[in-house]
């Protein structure tokens, strides 16, 4: 009786080398062996990818890595999921630089999002300083031939018709350089006003 459990043990022991459980959750993206095949130590069966951690890894041009510090947040966009920016962290800056290029790889943890794959291209913003601009929602813009413009309110609740010059864009809003100043109400969307000189409320 002692020798079948014993035997009955070591039975177990072997099917337990049968199930091989990963140590994360992930999507297999490689397979390197068959079925029935003889698994032998060091030689990997699968490739998991951890789809809750990914990072992008940056080249950043030498002179612009004084700016860059470990934990600092860098804007990201991945034109392959919709280009939306999404805020990542700076957790490494490799302390060699490529010999060919003069720039260093910046490591920049992703927040969890759905459809970022391995080797998909990604841009990185980071912060270089801070300035106060004008900015306006993009859909208050209407476009009259080549120019670009406003609907302004005055003081009466009119809407006027006033011409700017746009910066950059962030995000959904406009940067105006010039045609408003602050504290100037507008129209936030500008296609749904019938015509210049409509009655605002």
């Amino acid at each position: 009786m002692d020798q079948a459990k014993a035997d009955i043990a070591g039975v177990q022991v072997q099917v337990g080398y049968a199930r091989i459980v990963s140590p994360i959750n992930g999507i297999v993206t490689a397979k390197q062996t068959d079925v029935g095949a003889m698994a032998t130590p060091g030689a990997p069966l699968l490739t998991i990818e951890d789809d809750a951690n990914y990072r992008l890894e940056a080249a950043v041009e030498e002179s612009q890595t004084r700016n860059i510090r470990q934990n600092t947040p860098a804007r990201v966009t991945i034109d392959a999921i919709g280009g939306e920016e999404m805020t990542g962290k700076v957790v490494e800056i490799v302390p060699a630089a490529d010999p060919g290029s003069r720039s260093y790889t910046v490591k920049i943890q992703l927040p969890p999002r759905l459809g970022v794959r391995t080797g998909m291209f990604g841009k990185a913003r980071f912060a270089h300083g801070q300035r106060r601009v004008l900015l306006i929602p993009r859909a208050a813009l209407v476009a009259h031939g080549q120019l670009t413009g406003v609907y302004a309110v005055d003081s009466a609740g009119i809407a006027r018709l006033r011409l700017v010059t746009l910066g950059a864009r962030d995000g959904d809003r406009l940067e105006i350089l010039s045609g408003l100043n602050e504290g100037d109400r507008i129209v936030a969307d500008g296609k749904a006003l019938p015509r210049e000189g409509s009655k605002v409320e």
